[in-house]
């Protein structure tokens, strides 16, 4: 996982932000939540980082990928 965040980060693709959100909330165990007003800015950012994570993530195996329907 840090890697990965690491090479996105080499790459300009996350910034320290988005890692600081993961992290926050990562401790917190959950993601947050938009509906609520002090964590919407979070939720942006939080989305922004998971979506860019996410394929390198499910690559490494970290992510499961859907079994067909």
């Amino acid at each position: 996982m840090v890697r990965c965040l690491d090479t996105l980060y080499r790459q300009r693709r996350i910034e320290l932000l988005h890692a600081r959100i993961l992290r926050i909330w990562g401790d917190r165990g959950r993601a947050p939540n938009p509906a609520r007003y002090g964590e919407r800015s979070d939720a942006v950012i939080w989305r922004e980082a998971m979506q860019r994570l996410e394929w390198p993530l499910r690559v490494k195996g970290f992510i499961a990928t859907e079994p067909p329907s």
